[in-house]
C-alpha cells in the first residue's frame, strides 16, 4: 500500500486538466480515483485478508482524522437543506477525495523511512511545479492557462518581468499558495541531506520560489513567506515565551500598529477603505473581498448557525448579494468557507484541531534530537503562516494538494509520537532490568 499512496499524492500535483476526463459531478483524475479506491482496498483488506487497521486511541495525531471525519460526515447531512443540489454534490465529492487521502496517508505511512520517501516524492512533484513556472515566465508559453484572463491588456509581451506565472492553477494565488508549501519541503530537504552541493542546490530552489511568489504579486503570500522564515529564525535559536509574555508582545504590536494607523494618512486611508461598505473603494479588490465575507458572514446567522451546506457559498451569493462585490461569488476566505458553507460546530473542530496540531508538534520539539526538532520547527512555521496565507485562494476545497500536504503532516505528527513512546518504554524497562 505504500506505493499506492505515493502515487496517489504524487498525481494530486497533476492538477484537473492532465490526464482526466469530465464527468457530470466533475473532473475525474488519476488522484480522485485513487484517494477514493483506497476504501474498497481497505475493505478487501479488513474482511478478506484478515489485515488489523491500526488506529492507536493514545496516540493523540488520530484526533486529526477523526475530525475530518466528523467534517465529512457533517457536509453530506448539510444536503437535507443546501439550497442547490448540484453544488451539494460537486463540494461533497471533492470533501470526500480530500478526507481520502488524509486517511489513507495516515494509514498507511507507518515510520519514517516511509515518510522520508512520502515527502520526497511530494517534493519532486512541487519542484515540476516549480520549473514549469520559471518556463512560463521565461519563455511566455502558458500550456493550460487562459491567456484572455490571465493577461487581458497584453502585459506579458512587454517582458518577463510582466508574466505571472500558474501552471496547473487557475490564477496566481493558488499557485503562490503552493510555493509557500514547496518552501517548508525544501527546507525539510535541506535538513536531512549530509550533501554540501544539494544543500546549494536547495537554496537555489529556494532562491527562485522567493522569485516567482514576488512575481505572482500575491502580497499575502509574500508577507506569509517573509513570517515564516521570521518564525522558523525564532523556533530555531530556541527561544521560548511564556503565555503571559506572548500576550504582552501581541498587546504591543496591536498599539504599534494603532500608532501606525492614526500617525500615518495614507496607511489610515487604505484601513477606512476596507472598514468602510460603500464609497469610492467599491471598486477595488480588497473592498470587494470585505464585502465578500460580510455577506458570508450574513449568510451565515441566517442559517442559524447550520451552515448553508456544502458547496452553496457561491449558489447563494448569487441567490442573495447584500453587499456590492461586483459579481463575485467565492468568498476568498478558507476559515470562512468551512463557517459559512459547514456551520459553527464543524469549524470549531477545524479550529480545535487545527491549534492542536500546533500543540502538538511543539510538544514534539521538546524531546527530540536536533534534525528531528528541526523538521517539527518547519511544520509549526508553516501552520502559523498558512492561517493567514490560505485566505488568498478563491475556493481552498478545489486546491487538492493541500488535503495531502496536511496528511503528510498528520502522518508525521503519529509516527513521531510512536517513537517517543517507543524510546519511552525503552528507557523504563533499562531502568527496570538495571534495577
Amino acid at each position: 500500500m505504500r506505493r499506492y499512496v505515493l502515487m496517489m499524492a504524487m498525481m494530486v500535483f497533476l492538477g484537473t486538466e492532465i490526464l482526466a476526463l469530465s464527468t457530470p459531478v466533475g473532473q475525474l483524475t488519476l488522484y480522485r480515483i485513487m484517494a477514493l479506491g483506497g476504501w474498497p482496498i481497505l475493505l478487501y483488506s479488513t474482511i478478506i485478508d484478515s489485515r488489523q487497521i491500526k488506529i492507536d486511541a493514545n496516540n493523540p495525531a488520530w484526533l486529526h482524522p477523526l475530525v475530518y471525519l466528523i467534517w465529512l460526515i457533517w457536509g453530506l447531512f448539510s444536503g437535507l437543506w443546501a439550497g442547490s443540489f448540484k453544488h451539494w454534490v460537486q463540494a461533497s465529492f471533492l470533501l470526500l477525495v480530500g478526507v481520502s487521502s488524509v486517511w489513507a496517508l495516515v494509514l498507511w505511512i507507518e515510520n519514517r523511512f516511509d515518510w522520508n520517501k512520502l515527502a520526497r516524492s511530494i517534493w519532486w512533484m512541487m519542484t515540476g511545479l516549480l520549473l514549469w513556472g520559471l518556463f512560463e515566465v521565461f519563455t511566455n508559453t502558458y500550456l493550460l492557462a487562459d491567456l484572455s484572463k490571465l493577461d487581458p491588456y497584453n502585459q506579458f509581451a512587454l517582458g518577463w518581468t510582466r508574466r505571472i506565472p500558474v501552471t496547473i492553477f487557475t490564477n496566481q494565488n493558488d499557485y503562490a499558495t503552493m510555493l509557500i508549501a514547496y518552501i517548508s519541503l525544501t527546507v525539510v530537504r535541506c535538513i536531512q541531506t549530509k550533501q554540501p552541493w544539494w544543500k546549494v542546490l536547495y537554496l537555489v530552489y529556494l532562491i527562485l520560489t522567493g522569485l516567482l511568489i514576488f512575481l505572482t504579486d500575491s502580497r499575502m503570500i509574500l508577507l506569509s513567506t517573509l513570517l515564516y522564515f521570521i518564525i522558523l529564525w525564532l523556533l530555531e535559536y530556541r527561544i521560548d515565551y511564556s503565555a503571559k509574555q506572548i500576550i504582552k508582545l501581541a498587546v504591543l504590536a496591536g498599539f504599534i500598529l494603532a500608532g501606525v494607523i492614526i500617525i500615518t494618512p495614507s496607511f489610515r486611508e487604505k484601513v477606512m477603505h476596507l472598514i468602510h461598505i460603500v464609497g469610492p473603494s467599491m471598486n477595488t479588490g480588497d473592498s470587494r473581498r470585505m464585502n465578500l465575507w460580510r455577506n458570508g458572514l450574513v449568510l451565515f446567522s441566517q442559517s442559524l448557525g447550520l451552515g448553508v451546506g456544502a458547496g452553496n457559498i457561491e449558489y447563494q451569493m448569487q441567490m442573495q448579494p447584500f453587499l456590492p462585490v461586483d459579481g463575485f461569488t467565492n468568498i476568498h476566505n478558507w476559515w470562512l468557507e468551512i463557517l459559512v458553507s459547514y456551520g459553527a460546530i464543524t469549524f470549531v473542530f477545524y479550529v480545535f484541531s487545527y491549534g492542536m496540531m500546533l500543540r502538538q508538534l511543539f510538544e514534539l520539539r521538546n524531546w527530540q534530537p536536533v534534525r528531528r526538532r528541526q523538521i517539527t520547527n518547519v511544520f509549526i512555521a508553516f501552520l502559523i503562516v498558512y492561517i493567514f496565507a490560505s485566505i488568498t485562494s478563491a475556493n481552498n476545497i478545489k486546491i487538492e494538494w493541500h488535503w495531502v500536504y496536511f496528511g503528510l503532516i498528520i502522518s508525521y505528527l503519529r509516527i513521531e509520537y510512536q517513537h517517543y513512546r517507543n524510546e519511552k518504554e525503552g528507557y523504563y524497562e533499562l531502568i527496570n532490568h538495571i534495577a
